[in-house]
């Protein structure tokens, strides 16, 4: 008998029994799709951490405040703010670092004629516009002239420049800010698409409604200049422990230590941080997504069971094909290969309504839904391993069976 030949009975006999075929294939699609969904819906988590993070990557330093060392004194430390020095000195090491810059952030009221929207303002350098991949859409960014001048000069987001200057340009207008004065528009940015974190929570992470002005112009616009941290940008990873460390020495020269012995400032290496978040969150699926794999197990009980009620049914059958000169291997064959059909089906099914329930669980709760395209090949594999072990019992046992015996079977 040859292979089509095979086939042809394989899909006969599953179609013989096709509530049994269905009740086999339920345990597959449900452990299939569990597996996949939730590595899916995992996937989605580790792209929220990203958007949090914003702007880091892996060659991004975080530079701040000793906070634990001011904590732990009770009261004996206080800690002090990072100057226009300190960046400057940081960014004289530039056969290390891309730059530094600093974050200062407020909200205030800003209006345009009759048009009036509140604004987070924030203080910082170009490099952070560029760190946060934020595009022009017209005009100019800031530069160091604007931040050495303290120019009253800002560039502003998509949604505020609409707002503010609906139809027209924002580029070369003046803005006023409550309570302080005006300031000039030298640059509009372009949109940013809203994420997952600024959908369910009071906090923009597109920066279309934010005003950037340079961090020394802060202070003219009412606002407090104090520095509570910096971000670097490394050169390159392997530059990371070095520039690390040369930081910590300009920060300790310009600043001195507490008591002499603690460090006031704290380098965060984003590499190390973004690698644990990521360990973390593997570990987390991994093991979730061994229980949801219990049920693959279960499935293939099932297949097990169901498979050797098919053999026992079927030993009359059996017993005359082998009476007619069928051999054993082509009875094994046959019964793997329904096994295997079934299995399949089952492991394209889950695979399937997986992508059904990543689809409703991104729509209804917005959480952004990957879905794992390895994953779901080692769910198909796993469920055709599934066949082959779990229907490997019942079709030896038909295959081996006395076709004497087997006839004689009522």
């Amino acid at each position: 008998m040859n292979f089509r030949e095979t086939l042809g009975e394989a899909l006969q006999a599953i179609g013989t029994n096709k509530s049994r075929s269905f009740l086999l294939l339920i345990g597959l699609v449900i452990g299939v799709a569990s597996v996949v969904t939730v590595v899916s819906v995992g996937d989605g988590a580790s792209e929220v951490i990203g958007e949090l993070l914003g702007g880091f990557n892996s060659r991004s330093l975080l530079i701040q405040p000793n906070w634990r060392a001011v904590t732990e004194s009770e009261g004996r430390f206080d800690w002090e703010e990072l100057t226009q020095k300190d960046m400057d000195d940081l960014n004289g090491l530039s056969d290390l670092l891309r730059g530094v810059t600093p974050q200062i952030e407020m909200e205030m009221n800003l209006t345009a004629g009759s048009r009036r929207e509140k604004a987070r303002i924030m203080g910082t350098l170009p490099l952070f516009l560029e760190l946060n991949e934020l595009t022009l859409r017209e005009g100019r960014n800031l530069n160091r002239l604007d931040n050495t001048n303290k120019r009253k000069a800002a560039v502003m987001g998509y949604d505020l420049a609409e707002n503010l200057f609906p139809g027209g340009s924002a580029v070369g207008e003046w803005v006023t800010v409550e309570g302080v004065g005006p300031i000039q528009i030298v640059g509009v940015l372009n949109r940013t698409e809203e994420g997952f974190t600024s959908r369910i929570a009071d906090f923009d992470t597109t920066h279309n409604n934010t005003l950037f002005v340079p961090p020394a112009t802060v202070e003219r616009l009412g606002g407090s200049s104090y520095i509570y941290f910096l971000q670097a940008e490394v050169l390159d990873e392997e530059l990371i422990p070095e520039a690390s460390r040369k930081i910590r020495a300009v920060l300790n020269y310009n600043h001195g230590k507490y008591g002499g012995k603690w460090e006031k400032y704290v380098v965060t290496e984003m590499a190390a941080l973004l690698k644990s978040i990521d360990k973390v969150t593997a570990v987390l699926t991994l093991f979730i997504s061994l229980i949801a794999g219990i049920s693959l197990v279960v499935a293939g009980v099932g297949v097990m069971n169901i498979m050797l009620v098919t053999v026992k049914e079927r030993t009359r059958e059996i017993g005359t094909r082998k009476a007619l000169g069928a051999a054993p291997y082509e009875i094994l064959n046959q019964i793997m290969l329904e096994a295997l059909i079934l299995c399949g089906s089952g492991g394209a099914a889950g695979a399937l309504l997986s992508s059904l329930a990543v689809f409703i669980i991104s729509r209804v709760t917005g959480w952004p839904g990957v879905i794992n395209g390895r994953m779901v090949v080692i769910s198909l594999v796993l469920s055709l391993l599934t066949g082959l072990i779990f229907a490997m019992i019942p079709a030896t046992r038909a295959a081996d069976m006395d076709p004497v015996e087997a006839l004689r079977y009522e």
